[in-house]
């Protein structure tokens, strides 16, 4: 992979010098160092070292329960590959078509990889008209667009753009085709249909579909696996007055299975609508976001990462929920979603101080008609909030103090178990960062 990211970054700087006559081509990139401390509380340190697991057979800190944990802190120096990238644009002399594409490199602890490099961004963009653009590739989807100004915390931690924390992470990119239209310059209309391959196996939701029908002996059993047509979908309505932008968006997508056992479900339905918002008065700004759904914790709608980062704790934490009815058939309950933030900034010289709040709840209701009702009974509820103040130094060098306090949820229910403490953490941290 490294070496042919080598032959691929050299081919592209040969274009580069050959291309400048007939088309605008441009090498960039930025680089970054995260040097942060993390402090964790007994819970969340009894959870990530798996003790809580051990002890009680499920996550979470029972109530009156003697932890004898004491806590967790140590301090890192990062290259996260978020970001860390180098990128290559392209515009055509006559401004019709462009594209770019994006490498990101550096280091990925949360999921077990100390460096590596892979395509971020990929698409060409075509313009028809003033009115009516088209984009294709790997590339943003269209839902909840916007972001917190958090960047910490990512390489070690799972922290990034507040996402499970508030921010249903429009950082998610998927290979699709998208088209805007231009009603005038206020208004624009977006469509976006992206790859439907996105494995919801998360929550116990996807094992309905290992039951095969029996089979004689000697027979092959068919193979159950997903058998989806419909891409996802998703559609937004950007509109800008002056100092506001307000940005609707929705979104759906449909998982479904071939041989599953007769009366067990075979289908999961996936759906999100947000209102995205940002407003700007002189030095003042705010940006706000709100979310909401069902199934979110499922595909690639990442609601519920807060709790998938949980460190071993497993997959099977966001999502829908299978559970098994009194007949014996696997069936689901559908999980419910909510999540804002909001991001308040002002600037100053050459700073810009954030303070930022997000929250992210998760439910599963208890179902009736479970053979255990308590079974699909989860409802968590995460919050963060904090500091930060990127400082422009000159360059495109930018030191970035941040400061902020997760909260996992000290009274969470867990598969029927109630009051549980999930723990808190802070993270403490600087980053220096190149623009280039």
């Amino acid at each position: 992979m490294k070496k042919l990211f080598v032959v691929a970054l050299t081919c592209v700087c040969c274009m580069a010098i050959a291309l400048p006559a007939m088309a605008d081509v441009k090498l960039g990139g930025m680089i970054t160092l995260d040097y942060n401390y993390i402090d964790r509380n007994d819970a969340r340190s009894a959870n990530t070292n798996g003790a809580a697991i051990a002890t009680n057979g499920f996550p979470g800190i029972l109530p009156n329960q003697v932890n004898m944990d004491d806590g967790y802190n140590i301090t890192r120096m990062e290259f996260p590959m978020p970001l860390n990238f180098l990128q290559v644009s392209y515009v055509s002399k006559d401004k019709v078509v462009s594209g770019l594409l994006r490498w990101r490199l550096g280091s990925n602890h949360a999921l077990g990889s100390t460096g590596d490099i892979n395509l971020y961004y990929a698409y060409i963009n075509y313009k028809f008209s003033d009115m009516f653009s088209m984009r294709f590739g790997r590339q943003d989807t269209i839902l909840a667009p916007f972001s917190p100004s958090q960047l910490s915390g990512y390489d070690s931690w799972g922290h990034i753009v507040g996402i499970g924390w508030g921010n249903q992470n429009n950082t998610s990119l998927l290979d699709g085709i998208t088209a805007e239209l231009k009603f005038n310059p206020m208004i624009s209309l977006k469509l976006g249909i992206f790859d439907n391959d996105t494995d919801p196996a998360v929550g116990g939701a996807e094992p309905i579909s290992g039951a095969t029908n029996a089979v004689p002996a000697g027979t092959i059993p068919p193979t159950v696996r997903e058998e989806n047509i419909a891409p996802r979908f998703d559609i937004s309505l950007p509109i800008t007055w002056n100092w506001l932008t307000v940005i609707p968006s929705f979104s759906y997508l449909s998982q479904s299975y071939d041989s599953v056992l007769a009366g067990n479900e075979d289908s999961i339905d996936i759906w999100a609508g947000a209102v995205s918002a940002r407003a700007g008065f002189g030095p003042f700004s705010i940006t706000g976001e709100m979310t909401w759904g069902k199934n979110m914790g499922a595909g690639n709608y990442n609601a519920d990462i807060t709790y998938l980062a949980l460190n071993g704790l497993g997959t099977g934490i966001g999502g829908p929920k299978a559970y098994v009815t009194a007949m014996g058939n696997s069936q689901i309950e559908d999980e419910d979603n909510l999540l804002w933030f909001i991001d308040l900034a002002f600037k100053f010289g050459p700073a810009t101080l954030h303070g930022i709040y997000g929250q992210s709840h998760s439910e599963t209701a208890p179902n009736q008609a479970a053979a255990v009702p308590s079974s699909t009974d989860f409802d968590i509820k995460s919050q963060m909030y904090g500091l930060a103040c990127p400082i422009t130094i000159g360059g495109g060098f930018t030191i970035r103090p941040e400061l902020f306090f997760y909260d996992y949820d000290d009274d969470a229910t867990w598969g029927g178990r109630q009051n549980l403490d999930l723990g808190k953490e802070a993270v403490l941290a600087v980053l220096f960062q190149l623009y280039f």
